[in-house]
């Protein structure tokens, strides 16, 4: 997954044009480290967790600010289904870096589960004033997020689609791409949603290969779509 993108450039053509064709940054791409979530939903072992979240903390991943989003919207997912495995967590964090901490914080605020929010009390890092502002500033839960905002919520839309394949991330992924046919279709290629919208496209591109649930999911949409949105699902789907 550290080349997210790179099989993109005939797909990234079809999209954008008569538009002027622009390379998307790759540097913005899922961060590499979600490759270990990515196929979570399919292979469920729990018992990895701890481990996979320590490694991520001892090669200080979380110190990378989208990283670290990404995985609280992975574990908020998981914090909803398994409460008991969520106090589990939040109890190893304890002795994890106050980095770590602060993506646990997440993790419960995206999660929307109150009863986990007494565990952060013994977090030193969620008490910070500058996280409990942006918490107070964030929308709960993650479905209130604009995809099209930033290529991060994007990535964090993915991250909680790996927890269990929950079919609102994906459809969420997908009207997305749909907006960025009709734009296309209109002629609005100024609209500051027209280029994130493209992005959610090239991110089911490159994962419809890898996941037969999104490629389902695609196939179901597809139906009675206008011609310019079955278009961009066609283009989607073809490898």
């Amino acid at each position: 997954m550290s080349h997210m993108l790179t099989m993109l450039p005939l797909l990234l053509c079809l999209l954008l044009c008569p538009a002027k064709t622009e390379a998307l940054d790759l540097s913005r791409n899922l961060p590499t480290s979600a490759r270990d979530m990515e196929y979570y939903y399919q292979h469920q072992h729990p018992e990895s967790l701890p481990g996979m979240l320590r490694a991520f903390d001892k090669s200080r991943r979380f110190a990378q600010g989208e990283l670290r989003l990404i995985t609280a919207a992975f574990l908020a997912e998981i914090f909803k289904q398994e409460p008991e495995q969520a106090r589990q967590l939040l109890d190893q964090a304890k002795t994890m870096s106050p980095e770590a901490q602060r993506m646990f914080t997440w993790a419960v605020h995206l999660s929307g589960q109150n009863a986990l929010k007494n565990a952060l009390n013994n977090l030193p890092a969620s008490q910070d004033k500058a996280l409990q502002l942006q918490l107070a500033h964030s929308p709960t839960p993650l479905e209130r997020w604009d995809i099209c905002s930033s290529s991060a919520v994007l990535h964090m839309y993915w991250g909680a689609f790996f927890a269990n394949a929950d079919q609102r991330y994906l459809d969420a992924m997908i009207d997305a791409a749909l907006l960025h046919a009709r734009l296309k279709a209109q002629g609005l290629v100024q609209d500051p949603r027209y280029k994130r919208s493209m992005e959610v496209a090239a991110s089911l591109y490159e994962m419809s290969p890898r996941h037969k649930a999104v490629r389902d999911r695609l196939e179901e949409r597809r139906e009675g779509l206008s011609a310019p949105e079955r278009e961009t699902i066609t283009l989607i789907l073809k490898h």
